[in-house]
């Protein structure tokens, strides 16, 4: 399972694979007061908004049973903090009181006690950057790794939020394997005001004059819709400056659906219920000419700060958002380089938990 030398592996919102080299990140946080690159000029935001994926067919629908969800760490205490930052700047749920100290579930959601730590502020933004650690997610052609690109993204965004007065957490602020339910559990417990789960496609789809990104929405919340078609404008508007052959799926912005009750397929919308989520593909890192581009930390930077502006303008504004198209009851469509059928989505063995 996971990345394999000279492919690309599935970019989705479950946890498979094996960490490779790191660095990118790093690099990508020595670039963030960089500027705008020599000879490339900006197109008008709203010219590229208005244009963006005008007439992008569907992807053909492929069904598939559904997975469990995973089971949730114990509920949150009734007094005192509901998660916090450790010590080791790694943020997990509280599951109670243990002495002097905190029991917390970890984010490979193993128990642990921590005993110097920083209460989340309540109602924060959630940036969540997909995969992690074990898990690199999709492998571009030029080997970048998705999860290291998700989070330097996500730390861009962070920053430009902060910025503009927005107190924001993340779920993951270093390269460690984080599972999915203490992702949700993280928006749930601070009643975030948005969560966005950032990350990068991989899939082989038609060429594009514009970018192909795609944003998944909770299909009962209008909340959720809006946040989508916010980030999507953003991210088209401020991709879209850059001359390389696109490619897309023509999902635009959507939802996808169980078939067997109508629940939200991905599990970045469907567990924060409640919370108005997002699951943000930005670009296609299975593309050759998309993960030469997103290898460059100064479009990494533009990445999360047009995530950053999508949010600010759910938050202050009541702007439609565009790029919207019907979805339906359907999994995720087949990927280049899949590693196989599934995991027990509650079997965590591999999962590398980080120092608290």
């Amino acid at each position: 399972m996971g990345r394999r030398d000279g492919a690309v592996v599935a970019c989705e919102t479950t946890d498979v694979g094996r960490r490779g080299a790191a660095g990118l990140a790093m690099l990508a946080l020595a670039a963030a007061a960089c500027s705008q690159p020599a000879g490339r000029t900006p197109a008008s935001p709203t010219e590229a908004a208005l244009t963006a994926g005008a007439t992008l067919p569907l992807p053909p629908a492929q069904e598939a049973p559904p997975a469990p969800d995973p089971v949730p760490p114990a509920p949150a205490p009734n007094d005192g903090p509901t998660a916090v930052l450790s010590a080791g700047g790694i943020v997990v749920p509280v599951l109670g009181r243990e002495g002097d100290g905190w029991k917390v579930s970890t984010p490979c959601g193993r128990e642990a006690v921590v005993t110097s730590a920083t209460p989340l502020p309540a109602k924060p933004v959630v940036l969540d950057p997909g995969h992690g650690g074990y898990d690199p997610g999709a492998v571009g052609p030029n080997g970048l790794y998705e999860s290291e690109v998700n989070l330097s993204v996500s730390r861009h965004a962070a920053a430009a939020l902060e910025r503009a007065g927005f107190p924001t957490v993340m779920t993951r602020n270093a390269d460690h394997g984080m599972n999915l339910v203490n992702r949700a559990q993280i928006a749930l417990r601070t009643q975030a005001r948005a969560f966005v789960s950032v990350h990068h496609n991989a899939a082989s789809w038609d060429p594009s004059p514009i970018p192909g990104s795609e944003m998944y929405h909770q299909v009962a919340s209008a909340d959720s819709k809006r946040l989508a078609g916010l980030i999507y404008e953003e991210t088209v508007a401020a991709l879209r400056v850059y001359d390389v052959p696109w490619v897309t799926s023509g999902a635009g912005v959507t939802w996808k659906t169980r078939a067997s009750n109508g629940d939200d397929w991905y599990a970045m919308v469907r567990q924060p219920k409640g919370i108005a989520a997002a699951l943000a593909e930005l670009a296609f890192i299975s593309n050759p000419a998309e993960a030469d581009l997103l290898a460059d930390p100064e479009v990494q930077r533009v990445e999360g700060e047009a995530v950053a502006r999508g949010i600010i303008r759910f938050l202050t504004t009541a702007d439609e958002g565009s790029g919207y198209r019907e979805g339906g009851h359907a999994p995720q469509r087949p990927r280049t380089g899949t590693a196989g059928p599934r995991p027990d989505p509650n079997d965590w063995s591999e999962c590398d938990d980080p120092s608290l």
